[in-house]
């Protein structure tokens, strides 16, 4: 058992953007993964496939959730 040192919204905007970025390029290529099995017709129920697919959607909801923490403090139209 470990004691909760720290939490998502801990990190400074900074290193969730840091973090952001780095999740991007995985994102892609997850994403150019799973493009390039469909061209080459994997089936929809092949185990590859599904796994590709599976790791590209938790990819991209940890990917939101970076982003999301890499606005926080942010207002609307500020930049």
């Amino acid at each position: 058992m470990y004691t909760i040192g720290m939490r998502s919204n801990d990190l400074t905007g900074a290193q969730a953007r840091a973090l952001a970025e780095r999740l991007r390029k995985m994102l892609a290529y997850l994403g150019r993964l799973t493009k390039r099995m469909e061209q080459e017709r994997f089936p929809i129920d092949d185990e590859l496939y599904r796994s590709a697919r599976e790791a590209y959607n938790a990819m991209h909801d940890l990917t939101i959730k970076a982003h999301y923490l890499s606005c926080k403090g942010q207002t609307r139209g500020k930049r």
